[in-house]
């Protein structure tokens, strides 16, 4: 008997997983073998406890709404799209399925951002900051020129100087006209930066001040325009832009209107402002009292400074030297220090006395190498030193230096072996003697055939040496062969050379170490010369002794003095300076042509030799007596 084979619809599709499932669900229910759920038509989740539909969206509907047709027929389901922010397009990602679109679901689904109502498919782009799409075409403020209500900087402005680029505001998305914009404009002196270049006042402001009368150069300062410098024999004394050098140095009228710096000789020839006088072996320069240098005499080596090398007996002012506050010649050459520390020198560089590293002529100011807190400054015969406001000493020229090198020359600066708290010093013919503060000594070095080294020897020093027996020294002198030094007391001591009888005793004995001399009891000041001494006294006069071939004793003779004699009608001295130049002839005779000048407080007064015009005064005739000249 064969079996029976039992055939039913489960059993054909045995290989099929999942059938007992599907009938497990009914006919109106599907089975989701992934979630192991029933699914209404609707696409809601089958709850059999109650008979309901749950969908995605929390809502409960019964399973005759769920899918069913009319007469409670299967229906074909259909995708819904949750609108939740009620615009009416629906989510792409949040879909549904029911016969009949439930609640809070709509049939589009093009809807690019479901929680902004306002961002939907045609919808206008919004200019603000939270960065939304509301038109959904992908971005976001699309055609703003700005989000947001504030304010911002301008562009293409600047914020250098007195300029700013201005601000402008947001509205709707598109920026206003700037508002507050400064731009570059020409530069003028106001103490601003017009032209935004980040310097203010910088040299255009100085062309913008223009021209002032009688102003041979102007400048802009603290956003003011002023007169920085004055054609020859005027001054700007009231300091007012607007009348420039208002002052003519020349007539009587206005010789006091400058104060202090123009109380000097004023008669109809003119006003001298002269401050200190330096005398070299043929040329004369004077410093005046607005920094400035002028010079004249001979000038074959450019010690003049006037750029040539053209002798002058009329005075003419240094090229470039406008804030000086000290001179100094030497035999050819001359050196300013200048307000700034540094120091200038000119003329004749042989020996390298320039101090600018070379040996070439200098017609024309050129700096010391290497100083630049100079107080005063010292020329000697082929050499010259400066003393710096740390109270040392540093010199350059001819083999002088102090250094302890015996090189014959020193081109730039070297500092003086072991000296220090330097009050005064001075450049001889070949040697240098400085003067020590606290201990109030006197030290030299160099040259000493002739004992001008005051050591008690005539051996040649290369560092500086004490000068013996020596004690209460206030300041030291150099002359050529003989040195001087006033003591606290107010008498003087010299040493050296005595030819002539320059060292005051009365004798004509060369002296190793310090003599006192005779009849000088209050001096202020010394001027030595080639063979002899002047000394400015207390009381503002002058008394010389000594050598006197052309008439530099100011006696108004040139008969010798072995004794001090003080110079008729000259008082008021504030100041002195004597060339010590002197030579040796070719038949072996010795001879000088030393002058002397002082500055009073009626003005520059000069005697002696006059030769090639270094007196001035237009003539080269040699003054026996004290002629003033007249600087302006």
């Amino acid at each position: 008997m064969r079996p029976v084979i039992l055939l039913s619809s489960c059993v054909l599709v045995a290989m099929l997983s999942g059938c007992e499932r599907d009938l497990a669900c009914g006919t109106d229910l599907r089975y989701d073998r992934g979630r192991h759920r029933c699914i209404c038509p609707n696409g809601g989740e089958w709850r059999a406890e109650d008979r309901t539909c749950v969908l995605p969206d929390g809502s409960v509907t019964p399973l005759d709404d769920a899918g069913m047709g009319d007469g409670g027929m299967p229906c074909e389901p259909q995708v819904f799209h949750r609108d939740a922010d009620g615009d009416g397009f629906g989510d792409p990602t949040q879909t549904t399925q029911a016969c009949e679109r439930p609640s809070g679901y709509v049939d589009d689904a093009s809807d690019c951002d479901d929680a902004c109502e306002s961002c939907r498919p045609g919808g206008s782009e919004v200019c603000d900051a939270e960065a939304r799409d509301e038109d959904c075409e992908g971005g976001s403020n699309e055609g703003c020129a700005c989000t947001g209500t504030g304010t911002r900087a301008c562009s293409g402005g600047t914020e250098e100087g007195e300029c700013t680029a201005g601000t402008q505001s947001c509205v709707d998305g598109v920026l206003s006209e700037c508002v507050g914009a400064v731009g570059p404009v020409a530069e003028v002196c106001n103490g601003r930066d017009d032209d935004c270049d980040s310097a203010i006042d910088g040299p255009i402001a100085t062309l913008a001040c223009g021209s002032a009368t009688r102003a041979s150069a102007v400048g802009c300062s603290a956003g003011e325009c002023r007169v920085t410098a004055c054609t020859t024999g005027y001054r700007d004394c009231n300091e007012q832009f607007e009348d420039g050098c208002e002052v003519q140095l020349g007539t009587a009228s206005d010789c006091l209107s400058c104060g202090d710096s123009c109380a000097f000789s004023c008669n109809d020839e003119g006003c001298d402002d002269v401050v200190q006088v330096a005398t070299g072996a043929f040329h004369t320069c004077a410093l005046r009292a607005g920094g400035s240098i002028v010079c004249w005499g001979s000038n074959d080596r450019g010690q003049l400074g006037d750029g040539t090398t053209a002798a002058r007996s009329t005075i003419q002012p240094v090229v470039g030297i406008t804030n000086a506050r000290s001179v100094a010649a030497g035999t050819y050459h001359t050196c300013a220090g200048l307000a700034d520390g540094t120091v200038r020198c000119w003329g004749w560089n042989g020996w390298g006395q320039i101090g600018d590293a070379t040996t070439q002529d200098r017609p024309l100011p050129t700096s010391v190498a290497g100083l630049t807190d100079v107080a005063t400054v010292t020329a000697g015969g082929h050499h010259a030193c400066a003393l710096g406001n740390d109270r040392r000493v540093r010199c350059w020229g001819a083999g002088n230096g102090g250094d302890g090198s015996t090189a014959e020359r020193q081109t730039r600066p070297v500092l003086a072996a072991g000296l220090a708290d330097v009050v005064s010093v001075s450049a001889g013919g070949g040697y240098t003697c400085a003067a020590r503060g606290a201990e109030h000594s006197a030290w030299c070095w160099g040259g000493n055939i002739y004992g001008q080294l005051g050591d008690g020897t005539q051996t040649s020093r290369a560092t500086p040496t004490r000068v013996s027996g020596l004690t209460n020294v206030a300041r030291v002198h150099a002359g050529d062969r003989h040195a001087c030094a006033v003591r606290t007391d107010g008498t003087v001591a010299c040493w050296g050379d005595n030819a002539w009888s320059q060292l005051g005793d009365r004798t004509t004995t060369t002296r190793l170490t310090a003599v006192a001399v005779l009849g000088v009891s209050d001096a202020a000041d010394l001027a030595l010369g080639y063979g002899h001494t002047c000394a400015r006294l207390g009381s503002g006069v002058v008394t010389c002794w000594g050598r006197n071939a052309h008439g530099q004793l100011g006696d108004g003779t040139t008969a010798p003095r072995a004794t001090p004699a003080v110079i008729d009608g000259l008082d008021g001295v504030v100041s002195l300076s004597a060339d010590h130049y002197g030579f040796v002839d070719i038949y072996g005779g010795v001879g000088d042509d030393n002058q002397v000048c002082a500055v009073t407080n009626g003005g520059l007064r000069c005697w002696g030799s006059n030769l090639v015009g270094k007196i001035g005064g237009g003539t080269t005739a040699d003054r026996p007596s004290p002629v003033t000249i007249v600087v302006r």
